[in-house]
């Protein structure tokens, strides 16, 4: 999506290219997203308010999209930032009531979920479009400071109430969300993370965990600190370096890239219109991750220290089926050209089989020998990659 300046400069024809250039270049996807601007915007995708698709850039709706995804098996997810309304839109002229904060203010007003009557006129209009455009997932987005809103609606001896109520209108909301279609999934954004408090991963996960994105040392770092407290998140991946991309995008398809920015959820950020690029590697790659993604889900541990430069090493283990995989990354400070670390938690007693992705080389190793000698993993490449799928056939 981030091709048309997220949905601001698509349309109908552009949505229905991509999901046909997926299957032409056999990069089999799961979901389009739709993000931010696919409404009556005027070129702005922060013009918020105004939740009906834009007559003139998709003049049939979203129902030729979602209907050719639906018949490739691929599933539809859109962007909507309901509490914010910014001035001019639908709901800052049709129930200023519901909003709280001072019109005038550019950045919009704020859409009260504390109020009973806005939050079930909100979900009963967001379910039934999404019903209608036939889209199967919903994303939330959140761009603005509500404190200063919250605070000016407070009586002097309530501070606090104001908060304390929307904050259980918008749980309730997508709790409502939910019961309403329990295979919809939901999709938290906050600016890129912001919103991945306790209650909120009850419903939702963060399939954009930040808004820095694709550099490869930051995206290792984030994923580092995340995976400690938060068990599915997502970015964006790219083919090749953000500057290569950005600028020609005629750089070679670069591993070390991809897995950097690679985790549980996958946000293609690639120009699939590029007729140059190496789409035989990337199928390759995206094969690879998709064999390895589920071990996302398992226990993380870090085999090195945090760091920004040198190494980078972490395991993901699941026990229960005796599968997991390490991640290795050398940095361009990286003076060794290879680490060995031991492996955490495998079956002492179990023989595990290894597959070095990048290789193809495979060999067999006992847990015993994996958590006391070690696993050495080398990569004469700077910066480089080395990945490591493992399993005990249980």
């Amino acid at each position: 999506y981030r091709i048309y300046n997220e949905m601001v400069d698509a349309d109908e024809a552009s949505q229905l290219q991509f999901l046909r250039r997926y299957q032409e270049v056999q990069i089999p996807i799961d979901c389009l997203w739709m993000d931010a601007g696919w409404y009556p915007c005027d070129g702005v995708w922060g013009k918020t308010g105004t939740w009906k698709v834009d007559p003139e850039r998709f003049p049939r709706g979203f129902r030729p999209i979602s209907d050719l995804a639906a018949s490739q098996g691929v599933e539809v997810l859109v962007w909507f930032e309901p509490e914010r309304v910014t001035p001019g839109s639908w709901l800052a002229d049709h129930h200023a009531s519901w909003l709280l904060g001072d019109a005038e203010v550019p950045h919009g007003r704020m859409l009260n979920l504390g109020d009973p009557e806005a939050q079930r006129w909100l979900t009963d209009y967001i379910d039934t479009f999404m019903k209608q455009q036939g889209i199967d997932h919903y994303r939330q987005d959140f761009n603005f400071d509500p404190l200063g809103h919250w605070r000016a609606n407070d009586a002097d001896d309530r501070l606090g109430i104001t908060e304390i109520r929307h904050v259980i209108g918008y749980l309730q909301y997508f709790d409502e969300l939910l019961r309403r279609d329990p295979n919809r999934l939901i999709d938290t954004c906050a600016s890129g993370g912001q919103r991945c408090d306790i209650d909120t991963l009850q419903r939702a996960v963060p399939l954009w965990r930040s808004d820095y994105v694709f550099d490869p040392v930051g995206m290792q770092c984030i994923t580092y600190g995340l995976s400690s407290w938060i068990p599915y998140h997502g970015t964006g991946t790219v083919a090749h370096e953000p500057d290569g991309y950005y600028g020609s995008g005629k750089a070679p398809v670069d591993p070390y890239v991809f897995w950097s920015n690679a985790f549980s959820s996958i946000n293609c950020g690639l120009d699939i219109r590029d007729r140059e690029t190496d789409y035989e590697e990337l199928r390759r790659l995206f094969g690879q991750w998709r064999h390895l993604a589920p071990n996302f889900l398992g226990d993380f541990y870090p085999l090195t220290p945090y760091s920004q430069e040198n190494w980078m090493v972490w395991q993901f283990d699941r026990p229960e089926v005796g599968r997991g995989m390490v991640q290795a990354f050398r940095r361009v400070e990286g003076i060794y050209e290879s680490v060995r670390l031991q492996l955490r938690n495998l079956d002492a007693q179990a023989q595990y089989r290894l597959e070095f992705t990048e290789s193809g080389d495979t060999r067999v190793m006992s847990g015993k020998e994996l958590m006391r000698s070690g696993l050495v993993m080398e990569s004469p490449d700077v910066p480089g990659v080395v990945v490591v799928g493992y399993e005990t056939g249980k």
